[in-house]
């Protein structure tokens, strides 16, 4: 076949002789989260299509259509605010986990359907107290059976960055009110569910038999290495080295080495069977590029179900979930600390729950410690 002559499509002669082909978008389509640098393999015919299609959404983008091939939303809606945002230097100069944080939960409000309408049509200058009121409490999701909210921290989350957006608003002269503002939002109780490690290993489990095994690596990656689920979502292909892993923790920039070998054999072996199609090693089977915040809930929550696991559990209980196994194993805070990346010691408390366990722990540690001295060794 000749030479393939397509926008941002890359060829490689590999040491063997054999040519490999990589997706190369501009960097305004990557930061816009269009389109990722992508490892395209060594089928021309499958390169081509592949870019051609990144292509498309390229072109989309630039002409002003969203993925669903819809125009720019109206001056002045919500969704033009959330837009005017998005493309501000106060969302730029933000971390990417920020940002993300930002993205997702204003997609949410933003794709929030009313009667007729979603929240992203409705003019901004419009939305009065009583409406947003109204929304928080849906967003909330009340269990009808105890009256207790089961999405308080993510209303929250939407909350608070509308709250933003409408104060930045007011700043550019794009509304004169801010109907997000002293809402007195509902405090989420400290979370302390912690998944048993036979329940991990069932999500695994079940996340591969329908299909969805970057959901199991991912899972893999939060709990046996202790990590935020979105430092697990958006690990990069240079964090590891065949031999450990690294991550440079999105909320703190703080970096965690993580050794694979002795202790975490099966992590390696699934790290080193996965396809590197994309810079990051966790990709979505369903849209072929890394997850967003919102898909990586969503898919907790599909495989969650398939695996008849109770629906408390959410995608960061698994971060806890590996903290407290490893409090159980007697580790101290400072080792607890080198894993997770915590700073502060506090903090580890939160994670990790005393318990008789950790109590015998501690004796049989000092006990150790007592023969040591005893016997000289």
């Amino acid at each position: 076949m000749g030479e393939i002559k397509i926008r941002y499509l890359e060829t490689r002669r590999l040491a063997d002789g054999s040519t490999a082909y990589y997706y190369h978008p501009p960097k305004p389509a990557q930061k816009a989260g269009i389109a990722l640098s992508e490892a395209l393999g060594k089928d021309p015919v499958a390169a081509a299509a592949r870019a051609e299609e990144q292509n498309k959404r390229i072109d989309d983008w630039r002409a002003g259509k969203d993925e669903g091939g819809g125009q720019r939303p109206v001056e002045g809606s919500i969704a033009w605010l959330i837009e005017k945002f998005e493309a501000s230097h106060q969302y730029k100069r933000k971390k990417p986990a920020t940002r993300a944080f930002y993205s997702g939960a204003l997609k949410a409000l933003r794709e929030y359907k009313l009667k007729s309408i979603t929240v992203g049509e409705v003019q901004a200058r419009k939305l009065s107290p009583a409406h947003v009121d109204s929304l928080y409490l849906e967003l909330q999701k009340i269990e009808p059976k105890t009256d207790e909210p089961t999405q308080l921290p993510w209303a929250n989350a939407i909350m608070r960055s509308a709250r933003r957006i409408f104060n930045l608003g007011i700043r550019w002269g794009y509304v004169t009110a801010n109907p997000f503002a002293h809402m007195e939002l509902s405090e989420a109780p400290a979370r302390e569910t912690v998944i048993p490690r036979d329940h991990v290993d069932l999500f695994c489990a079940t996340a591969i038999a329908i299909g969805r095994r970057s959901m199991a690596l991912w899972a893999r990656l939060s709990y046996e290495l202790c990590q935020r689920a979105g430092d697990a979502r958006s690990l990069p292909w240079s964090r590891y080295n065949g031999r450990e892993v690294q991550v440079k923790q999105g909320k703190t920039s703080a970096l965690v080495w993580a050794p694979l070998l002795p202790d975490l054999p099966e992590l390696k072996d699934m790290l080193d069977e996965t396809p590197r199609v994309s810079t990051i090693i966790v990709i979505d089977e369903k849209t072929k590029q890394p997850y967003t915040i919102y898909n990586l809930s969503k898919a907790f929550n599909e495989v969650r179900d398939a695996a008849g696991l109770p629906t408390e559990y959410q995608a960061r209980d698994m971060r806890r979930a590996g903290m407290d196994e490893t409090g159980d194993a007697g580790a101290t805070d400072d080792e607890l600390r080198s894993l997770s990346g915590h700073k502060d010691r506090n903090v580890v408390h939160v994670y990790v729950k005393p318990n008789r366990r950790k109590a015998a722990n501690a004796l049989a540690k000092r006990r150790a410690h007592r023969s040591e001295k005893r016997t000289g060794k």
